[in-house]
């Protein structure tokens, strides 16, 4: 009598839910630097893949091991014993006899002295207030009165780069209204400065859409998405 084959289960892992599951992984493992945490998702998304599709007389085995801190040495052993991956397939291209094309630019242009360059540029460039670009924009004494943020509180989030101050006129600091949400800084924004030092540059990051994230990396922070937009700041500016 032939043996019937174990039924795999029906169980998948979406996008989306892959989605949540890394964001709220990089929301909790936030000592882990996401680099790392970033290399280790990328390999477990695999393994929870195989797991889920297991049939159920192995996923019940499974089950019981996993109660007794005996899998993860069950799990070393067997990836031990795994072969080596078959070599990829590769072309070998000698580039000595690759044909080459000598090409010659147009040079360098005019050279000027620094005070008529800066001349130039001011013939082009027109003066935009800070707040148009930015959006709604307040000091410190202002913050605390519209906001309830206590000025030392705010001077510490400022120096441990968790809230975004830009520069204003005479150097006076500015933070965007918007990367507040119940008086504090929105979750995240600390790690976006760690990839992205520049607090202005920094800024227009985030309130800029970013199609390859599906939205405006300040709005998808709100929404708990840290890992999404880490990823995106990393491979922009990592």
């Amino acid at each position: 009598m032939e043996k019937k084959r174990p039924e795999i289960s029906t169980l998948r892992l979406t996008e989306d839910a892959w989605a949540e599951i890394r964001n709220a992984l990089t929301l909790h493992n936030r000592n882990i630097p996401f680099g790392d945490l970033r290399g280790r998702l990328s390999q477990l998304k695999p393994v929870i893949e195989a797991i889920i599709m297991l049939p159920r007389e192995p996923l019940g085995a499974l089950s019981k091991h996993s109660s007794h801190d005996s899998l993860e040495m069950i799990l070393c052993e067997l990836i031990a014993r795994l072969p080596p991956p078959a070599p990829g397939r590769f072309i070998d291209i000698d580039l000595d006899e690759l044909p080459t094309e000598d090409g010659v630019g147009e040079g360098m242009g005019e050279r000027v002295t620094y005070e008529e360059g800066l001349r130039r540029l001011r013939e082009y460039s027109v003066d935009v207030d800070l707040e148009t670009i930015a959006g709604p924009l307040a000091g410190a004494a202002e913050i605390e009165r519209k906001l309830g943020i206590p000025l030392p509180m705010l001077a510490q989030w400022n120096e441990q780069k968790q809230v975004v101050a830009l520069k204003g006129k005479e150097e006076r600091s500015l933070y965007p209204l918007a990367q507040f949400v119940d008086g504090k800084p929105i979750d995240g924004i600390k790690e976006v400065l760690e990839f992205i030092p520049h607090p202005r540059t920094a800024w227009m990051w985030l309130i800029r859409p970013k199609p390859s994230i599906g939205g405006i990396p300040l709005d998808l922070l709100r929404q708990g998405k840290l890992y999404d937009v880490l990823a995106a700041a990393e491979r922009d500016f990592g």
